[in-house]
């Protein structure tokens, strides 16, 4: 099997960041890096990046989610891995997510492990992800790995959602999560480590309004298909729930989530779900 690692990046300053990662050589590995250059710069691949295995494609958009649609519009290997441009790779990581896919013909998509100084905790035994999902679990993007040949042609990112945009500026990578359970897809969690992030990430700085109306966006998407009681009921259950943030006053944070959810309507129901 082939496995392709999706770099999103922006810029030039982005790219330089991607010359910096572990990339390791590997057979049946390939790494394609897609820039986003709006203003069209002037561009110089940086010589850790002139590699036989390392395919570099710019495009002059905004927005990351249009970034990582187009990755997935380019890919070619039987395995699509998300990633980043700040990332650490080891060969042993990577042919784990090979040997995921490998092993079950049937699995559709996975989730995996990073490490970094975000302490993120996950659930301590692989386990199915269905409706609902582990209880507090979330997947930072470049933990997840999709068959390209099981990825509907329309299931892409939502465009409104992620770093780039004003409104939600986060949670776009739960509801492709979301959107690939309701489509049907079989996919599980693997307590396997795939990568190292030196950073934190945003799901763990400081809550601002756009990721707190995210918040109320994907609480929105995640009881859109749910009966009455649960739309109605559980879900304004959750957001005085999700209301309590470290970092941000009580009334604050359920006024933006709030916001989020009251304005998902017009977003969500203009894109396939």
């Amino acid at each position: 099997m082939t496995l392709e690692v999706e770099i999103c990046t922006y810029g030039l300053d982005g790219l330089q960041r991607v010359a910096q990662m572990t990339l390791p050589p590997m057979e049946g590995v390939r790494y394609r890096i897609c820039m986003q250059n709006p203003d069209c710069a002037a561009v110089e691949l940086p010589e850790a990046l002139r590699r036989p295995d390392v395919d570099f494609f710019q495009h002059p958009t905004r927005g990351l989610s249009v970034n990582r649609n187009v990755a997935l519009d380019r890919a070619e290997a039987d395995i699509i891995l998300i990633a980043d441009d700040d990332l650490h790779y080891t060969a042993e990581g990577l042919r784990a997510v090979i040997d995921t896919f490998a092993a079950d013909p049937t699995l559709d998509f996975a989730t995996f492990e990073y490490s970094g100084p975000d302490g993120k905790t996950y659930p301590e035994q692989s386990c199915k992800l269905s409706e609902p999902l582990p209880r507090g679990y979330y997947i930072t993007s470049f933990e997840l790995a999709i068959r390209r040949s099981s990825l509907p042609a329309l299931l892409r990112f939502f465009i409104f959602m992620g770093i780039g945009n004003t409104f939600y500026t986060c949670g776009e990578e739960n509801s492709f999560l979301l959107r690939l359970i309701r489509n049907g897809l079989k996919g599980k969690f693997f307590p396997i480590e795939i990568c190292q992030h030196p950073g934190l990430t945003s799901g763990s700085r400081r809550p601002i309004p756009g990721s707190l109306r995210s918040i109320g966006g994907y609480i929105w998407l995640e009881h859109s298909n749910r009966s009455p009681f649960q739309r109605f009921i559980l879900a304004p259950l959750r957001i005085l729930r999700r209301s309590a943030r470290p970092g941000v006053a009580y009334l604050t944070a359920l006024r933006h989530i709030l916001h989020g959810f009251l304005s998902a309507p017009s977003h969500f129901l203009q894109q396939p779900r």
